[in-house]
């Protein structure tokens, strides 16, 4: 199914079949490019045809959403099945069940170069763990991993890689539960944990963390989303023995604890969920009563970040913001509708080059001036 080069999609929950998948590309050498079960086949669609997937794994409840998105793209060979799966007379489709019972067959050994050979094509980053700071050191024998940030995302597949290649026992949930989140952390003392911003909210601010024990937890890693300064200190009043890592942008207090509070990057974290500005405005200018267009996040106070829009209207044309929504909310995932909002201005401010001046429009927003 998979030979050396060749790109399989993966669009499922957290589950072992997607790092059996995964893997079982890896050793043949080919890539792995995980996409949100929860996209739109639009959205999917983009995806394969920009990782030139050749094989997609799915779930029976993703399932017409995939096949959907495949068909725009002929490299898709083969779509396996977790689950019920109804093959009807499409010939592409495969059951988990019946690529396990398969023949065992020897295959060739496959030459692997690990500085040029690619394994993972993400469309979503994070940034690296680093467990030195921790006292006594990591003992990887005997910590314990929670794996419940999706597989789809870098950072939860970085998470899961780890586990596999250092043998961490661990704990997988096939989506956040916050009851099972914090069960996890008590009955198995964990010492690290790997979060986003709402989800460090959750620790330190809900009843339902306060009902369980967390002061196992000496390293919290915040990534996916800014981490503002507020949430920071109530994290080091809560919990006194963690630190926090995240990532690009902080500051120093009195007593020289760092608070990393943002990052330098353009992409906009919505609730972890990664919004790429430039795709949105792509998608606004395909109006044909907008002129130009721009895409900024702003502060949500419960989803981190979300877009706004700041549009350029075609001359002498009527548009309203119910218009411009009803257009991209049918062609995108809930986390990408511009939820911060829509303002109609008369320029786009931009340099001498033509990249867009996002720090403006922020300032814009925050002050109402441009």
């Amino acid at each position: 199914m998979c030979v050396k080069d060749d790109v399989v999609a993966l669009a499922t929950l957290n589950t072992w079949h997607y790092l059996a998948f995964f893997m079982g590309a890896a050793v043949n050498g080919g890539a792995g490019s995980g996409m949100a079960p929860i996209s739109t086949p639009l959205e999917m669609q983009r995806q394969i045809s920009e990782c030139g997937a050749s094989a997609v794994l799915t779930t029976e409840a993703v399932l017409p959403k995939v096949l959907e998105a495949v068909e725009k793209c002929p490299k898709v060979k083969t779509i396996v099945v977790v689950g019920d799966c109804q093959k009807d007379s499409n010939d592409e489709i495969v059951s988990w069940d019946d690529v396990i019972r398969t023949k065992h067959l020897d295959f060739d050994d496959v030459e692997i170069d690990a500085k040029q050979d690619v394994i993972h094509l993400p469309f979503s980053r994070s940034d690296r763990l680093n467990v030195s700071i921790l006292e006594p050191p990591f003992d990887f024998e005997r910590e314990n991993y929670l794996l419940y940030l999706p597989f789809y995302h870098v950072y939860g597949l970085l998470m899961a890689l780890d586990a596999l290649h250092l043998g961490v026992c661990s704990v997988m949930m096939s989506h956040f539960n916050s009851t099972v989140f914090c069960q996890s952390i008590e009955k198995y003392k964990m010492r690290t944990v790997n979060v986003v911003p709402p989800i460090l909210l959750l620790m330190v601010k809900s009843p339902l963390a306060a009902k369980f024990d967390l002061s196992s937890v000496e390293l919290i890693v915040s990534g996916a989303a800014p981490l503002g300064k507020g949430l920071c200190e109530e994290v080091i009043r809560k919990l006194p023995k963690a630190k926090i890592q995240q990532g690009d942008i902080g500051y120093l207090d009195n007593d020289c604890h760092l608070f990393v509070v943002d990052r330098l990057k353009e992409l906009i974290k919505v609730k972890g969920f990664q919004v790429p500005p430039a795709e949105l405005e792509s998608l606004l200018l395909t109006h044909p009563k907008i002129k130009d267009a721009a895409v900024v996040g702003i502060k949500h106070e419960n989803l981190g970040e979300v877009p706004k829009a700041y549009i350029v209207a075609q001359a002498n044309a009527s548009l309203t913001e119910d218009e411009v929504h009803l257009f991209v909310n049918d062609k995108v995932s809930k986390y990408k509708q511009l939820l911060g909002g829509i303002e109609f201005i008369d320029e786009i401010p931009k340099a001498p080059s033509g990249k867009i001046l996002r720090r403006l429009l922020r300032k814009k927003h925050n002050n109402n001036t441009l």
